[in-house]
């Protein structure tokens, strides 16, 4: 598994750059030692790398054509634009400040890992417990969600390969979301 994760660098000429690397590196080594790990991970990835994860878990394409018809109704064109630079801007911010906790505390148990060293010694439980709890809930109505999404984009096409004959109301929508929800369930199970 080692021989994977090595690769092959040219000579760099700038000899100052070289020994600032290595210097972070063991800074971050050091620090990871006093935390009480040993270093495991590689420590570089390309943009593509870091692009590909962020469009994969950020399910751009679903949210975008489920949520799109709410202010295009509600305002027009102009207020789905201006919805979307205000959420992106927000989503954007809330990216970053996870992104520079997360760099501070680089080591796997990340909520709990987290809040040991974010929350004063008093009350980790209680944080720690109402952190697990709100993760669950966020992991629960995500999924939902999403299966919602699933339904209301299935029953759009039935209604597009009809010509518009068929026209899904909310109480038809409850059972493909229902159906949505069991065969997801039971793929995950």
């Amino acid at each position: 598994m080692a021989e994977v994760l090595e690769t092959k660098r040219e000579p760099v000429s700038d000899t100052a750059t070289v020994s600032h690397c290595a210097d972070e590196t063991t800074d971050a080594d050091k620090a990871l030692a006093t935390m009480g790990y040993k270093p495991v991970f590689k420590r570089e990835f390309s943009m593509w790398s870091c692009f590909s994860f962020a469009l994969s878990i950020s399910g751009l394409f679903g949210t975008v054509a489920t949520t799109f018809s709410y202010p295009l109704t509600a305002g027009g064109a102009a207020s789905a634009i201006w919805c979307w630079l205000i959420a992106g801007f927000g989503a954007l911010c809330l990216a970053l400040s996870v992104a520079e906790i997360a760099s501070a505390y680089p080591t796997s148990g990340a909520l709990y890992f987290t809040i040991k060293y974010l929350v004063s010694p008093g009350h980790v439980a209680v944080i720690a417990w109402i952190d697990g709890w709100l993760n669950l809930i966020g992991q629960v109505c995500g999924s939902a969600s999403s299966e919602y999404g699933a339904a209301q984009m299935l029953l759009a096409a039935v209604s597009i390969g009809t010509d518009f004959a068929y026209a899904p109301t909310q109480d038809t929508l409850l059972a493909p979301w229902r159906r949505c929800m069991e065969e997801f369930t039971c793929l995950n199970h």
